[in-house]
């Protein structure tokens, strides 16, 4: 009896304690979220995903680094100049891709000029012909030229280049062959024109070479552009005007300065005062100089007044 009583007693003790267990269980698991699954260390948004370190634009993608910071234009565009020069000479652009356009561009020939050593056996200009966009390029450069006075068609011929008013002077100069020193007239300039006129008395080919100079000081300059045209002889005043503004007046297919002694008095050229042979002097005899305020002397020497 006391055996039996006495395993019961084992029996209820093992139930109570497996019942222990049991509550024990299923009030605090093995996988307690706390330590192996809670969020707060694996999952947890503020160390793994958190955008204020991973995702936060402040310093991944902060524009800082693409923007146009101080130091951006330094590297891309004002690093590299426009106007590097290449072997020849030329200003050329160094490849920066900025929109600002290069302050120099280089002088490009127009090719129908030609060099002393070309020019005999290049065709002709046109008689009556403008030819337009001509360039000029370096401090010693010459444009040559020829033109042909055919027979029967002799007489008082112009050569006329115009160009842009402003500090570049052009220059024309009439050659009877292909040589600098054989200067048959050189031409007068006029506010944006410069024309060279001259009577051929016999057919053939002649020479025209043009120059380019600063207007004011007579210095090399880099550059001109200008237009030339082969004046025949005139048959109206406006022929004259065009080819030569010195010489306003046609008569028997020559341009004359002048017709009459008023043609001659000018606030442009005070010192002149009488029309002598269709040109402008300024004397005659003593009483031109007598007459004339702006006389420089009373007494007419070589159609001057001294």
């Amino acid at each position: 009896m006391k055996h039996l009583i006495l395993t019961l007693f084992v029996l209820a003790l093992a139930a109570h304690t497996w019942g222990c267990a049991i509550q024990e269980i299923s009030t605090n698991p093995t996988n307690d979220s706390s330590t192996t699954s809670d969020t707060s260390t694996t999952q947890d948004s503020s160390t793994t995903q958190d955008s204020s370190t991973t995702q936060d634009t402040s310093t991944t993608t902060d524009t800082t680094s693409p923007s146009d910071s101080a130091d951006d234009t330094s590297v891309s565009d004002t690093s590299v100049s426009d106007t590097t020069d290449d072997a020849s000479g030329d200003v050329v652009d160094a490849g920066d891709d900025s929109s600002t356009p290069d302050t120099e561009t280089a002088c490009v020939d127009d090719n129908l000029g030609q060099t002393m050593a070309t020019v005999a056996a290049s065709g002709s200009l046109v008689v009556g012909v403008t030819y337009s966009g001509l360039k000029l390029c370096g401090t010693t450069a010459r444009d040559w030229y020829r033109f042909d006075v055919k027979s029967g068609e002799e007489g008082q011929y112009h050569i006329t280049a115009t160009y842009p008013n402003n500090d570049v002077c052009v220059m024309v100069e009439i050659h009877g062959s292909v040589d600098e020193q054989d200067v048959l007239t050189e031409g007068l300039e006029s506010h944006g024109t410069n024309a060279a006129s001259y009577t051929f008395a016999t057919a053939g080919t002649y020479y025209v070479s043009v120059t380019a100079l600063g207007c004011t000081d007579g210095s090399v300059v880099p550059s001109a552009d200008y237009s030339l045209t082969v004046h025949p002889p005139c048959t109206t005043d406006d022929n004259c005007t065009s080819a030569n503004p010195y010489l306003p007046f046609c008569d028997s297919g020559v341009c004359h300065e002048c017709r009459v002694d008023t043609d001659c008095r000018s606030t442009d050229t005070p010192l002149l005062w009488v029309c002598s042979s269709q040109a402008c002097v300024g004397c005659v005899t003593d009483a031109d100089c007598l007459a004339n305020p702006d006389s420089s002397g009373p007494t007419c020497v070589d159609d001057f007044c001294e």
